[in-house]
């Protein structure tokens, strides 16, 4: 098992994770998933998440110890400062939104892009037109009520970076969108 150290995390990092709940625990399994939450590292040793208790939130990484949870970090391959910069401003953004319950129950967490290829070509063939339409509604979206692995795949998508195939970060959860090929495992978080 490696570890991966705050001192080591950068701007941009996901991180998902599981907290020894009943409501973590559920999530688990309607996802079949070892994870229940994905959020976003925003730098200077805080995370940006959407939370069915608070809604979309800048906290201090001291909220993972307080809270219990386990988490892995995942970076996406060959980020560039500027996207770093345009993932975290995106979530900033959306901080003070609220959660979106029902979105969040109804996300299947189908068509995650398995590799990076795919992801590319999808992204740039005849989805081109599409691909401007969605990303004027991602920053509509922003005004809305959101749920955590939709916030760090808009977040991405809106930096022209998906992690997701682009218009469905509504159909994503955390257990799958870590299987998406443009993200490298880093290590268990360890606080």
């Amino acid at each position: 098992m490696s570890y991966f150290y705050a001192s080591q995390l950068e701007p941009a990092d996901v991180f998902f994770s599981r907290e020894p709940t009943a409501q973590s625990c559920l999530i688990q399994l309607a996802s079949m998933s070892p994870f229940s939450h994905a959020f976003v590292y925003s730098g200077n040793n805080k995370i940006i998440q959407a939370s069915g208790g608070t809604g979309v939130t800048e906290d201090p990484l001291s909220y993972l110890r307080a809270h219990g949870a386990s988490c892995v970090v995942y970076r996406y391959r060959g980020i560039s400062p500027f996207h770093r910069n345009a993932v975290v401003r995106y979530c900033r953004r959306a901080v003070g939104r609220d959660y979106d319950f029902i979105l969040a129950a109804l996300s299947p967490g189908h068509d995650v892009p398995m590799n990076h290829a795919e992801l590319i070509n999808r992204t740039n063939s005849s989805h081109r037109s599409r691909n401007a339409s969605l990303r004027a509604r991602t920053f509509r979206d922003l005004s809305d009520s959101m749920y955590c692995s939709q916030l760090v795949a808009l977040a991405f998508e809106s930096a022209g970076i998906p992690i997701v195939y682009p218009g469905e970060a509504d159909r994503s959860n955390p257990g799958t969108m870590r299987f998406a090929h443009v993200l490298e495992y880093k290590g268990v978080f360890h606080r």
